[in-house]
C-alpha cells in the first residue's frame, strides 16, 4: 500500500481544511489550538520513557496515558471541525465522553492513593519548583503546564461561541491534576 499523499499544497496559501471541507486561514483560533493538541501529545509521548523505566505502577500509568494520547486524537478532529459537522463528526467517530472523564478520575484517585500510602507529605509551602526535582518530574511539570494551556485555549474557544462539548472541557481539566500527582510521584 502506498503512502497518501499529504503535500497538496493547497496550505501554501495560508489556509487549511477543517475536517469538514471548510477551508479557514492558518491563524484560525480552532486551528492555533489543534497544533497545541499535536503538541501536548507528542509531548506526552516524551514522558512515557520515565513511566515505563518505573515500578508497575508507573508503567500501569503508561498504559493508561498511551490510552488518553489516542482518545484525545479525537479531540484535534472535533476541535478542526465547523459548526455545521460538529454532530457528524461526533456520531461518526469516538467522541470523547463522561466515560473519558470518569477514567481520568479513577487514574486520580489512585496516584492519590498511592502517594498518600507511600508516606508522601505534600504541602505548597514547601513546593519544589521543578529544577529541584528531577528530570523527569520536570518534565512533566512541563507537560501538565502545556495541557493546561490547551485547556485555557479550548475555554476561549467555548467563550467565542465555538462548541466545545462539556467532557472535552472536563478531561483536560482532570488530567493536568494528573500530570501534576505524576510529576510528584517522579519527583527524586
Amino acid at each position: 500500500m502506498s503512502l497518501p499523499n499529504i503535500a497538496t499544497r493547497r496550505g501554501d496559501s495560508g489556509t487549511t481544511a477543517l475536517w469538514s471541507g471548510e477551508r479557514v486561514s492558518k491563524t484560525d483560533a480552532r486551528i492555533r489550538t489543534t497544533g497545541e493538541i499535536d503538541l501536548v501529545l507528542a509531548m506526552l509521548g516524551r514522558g512515557h520513557r520515565y513511566l515505563r523505566a518505573g515500578d508497575a505502577f508507573a508503567q500501569q500509568l503508561s498504559t493508561d496515558f498511551l490510552h488518553l494520547q489516542r482518545r484525545f486524537t479525537y479531540l484535534m478532529g472535533e476541535v478542526s471541525t465547523g459548526e455545521e459537522g460538529k454532530q457528524k463528526y461526533t456520531e461518526r467517530k469516538e467522541a470523547i465522553t463522561q466515560a473519558d472523564v470518569e477514567f481520568i478520575e479513577g487514574i486520580y484517585e489512585r496516584l492519590r492513593t498511592h502517594l498518600d500510602e507511600s508516606g508522601y507529605q505534600f504541602d505548597f509551602s514547601s513546593w519544589k519548583v521543578s529544577g529541584e526535582t528531577g528530570e523527569a518530574s520536570a518534565e512533566f511539570h512541563v507537560i501538565r503546564a502545556a495541557f493546561r494551556r490547551v485547556e485555557l485555549m479550548l475555554w476561549a474557544l467555548h467563550e467565542q461561541g465555538f462548541t466545545i462539548r462539556e467532557p472535552l472541557l472536563k478531561c483536560f481539566n482532570r488530567f493536568s491534576d494528573v500530570l501534576f500527582y505524576t510529576a510528584v510521584l517522579l519527583e527524586e
